[in-house]
């Protein structure tokens, strides 16, 4: 594999131009210069872009897809289970297992995504980061604060973001860092029978609070940027209709649990 940012390419001289994908921004530095040769003066120009894309969205769009692939493979799921069809039960499960855990995934790196951008445009104290490392603060509870300084989330909002939070983090725990010991088999309450634990905890239902929390919580955030910070104002303002656009199709698929629209403050 190659590390395209570590090639030392530009495309000035070497495509047919810049393409501006959804969710980039464009920076252009105009550079104008003059010497004096003699009586002449010689006037001349260079111009630099720059690009950066945002993976919030990216990520977020990654983690509806898979939850709705989960969804359709939980009523397979069922339908195997009621013919007692153990091949097509295997496949079904195996299928729920994979597409919750990326849903589930990608919901995590969607909102580690968004907080590393609020982090870059807001203004920490240093003794709120002095604090973090002296108490090794886990990462969700930064992030937490990350979104509390930079979105305006109240004290009375700020219990239920942690535990979405937690939940979310240690759910990547399991996928990223799963424990080697054996375990006896829990109760899948779709297939009423025991299988390995993982299988319950990446399941279509927890996929779908996952996801649902992600969208519903990059809503709100997105919608409320701290005035202080100008540039966060503008990359939410970029950002937010995709989360609209993310919101409405799960609407359409989930309307039994609706992500309600945010009017921006």
């Amino acid at each position: 594999m190659k590390d395209e940012n570590n090639e030392n390419q530009t495309a000035e001289n070497k495509s047919k131009g810049i393409l501006i994908t959804e969710g980039a921004e464009l920076t252009v530095n105009l550079t104008m210069s003059a010497s004096a040769n003699g009586p002449n003066i010689t006037f001349g120009s260079d111009a630099t872009s720059f690009l950066r894309q945002d993976l919030c969205r990216h990520w977020l769009r990654i983690a509806l897809e898979h939850c709705l692939t989960a969804k359709q493979a939980n009523l397979n799921l069922k339908l195997a289970n009621d013919e007692d069809n153990s091949d097509e039960l295997s496949a079904a499960l195996r299928e729920e297992f994979t597409s919750s855990m990326q849903a589930i995934m990608a919901s995590e790196i969607s909102l580690d995504s968004f907080y590393s951008s609020v982090k870059s445009r807001i203004s920490i104290p240093e003794d709120q980061r002095n604090a973090w490392r002296q108490k090794r603060t886990p990462r969700w509870k930064q992030i937490a604060e990350v979104y509390r300084l930079g979105c305006g989330l109240k004290n009375c909002s700020m219990n239920g973001v942690r535990d979405g939070l937690q939940t979310i983090y240690r759910f990547r725990d399991y996928a990223v860092h799963p424990p080697a010991n054996m375990e006896k088999p829990i109760f899948h309450p779709d297939i009423e029978r025991g299988v390995e634990w993982r299988f319950v905890a990446f399941r279509y239902s927890n996929a779908c609070e996952a996801v649902h929390f992600t969208i519903d919580f990059l809503s709100r955030m997105s919608a409320s940027p701290n005035s202080n910070f100008d540039s966060l104002k503008t990359y939410c303002e970029n950002l937010e209709p995709a989360i609209n656009n993310s919101a409405e199709i799960w609407n359409n698929n989930f309307p039994d649990q609706p992500i309600e629209s945010r009017n921006r403050d």
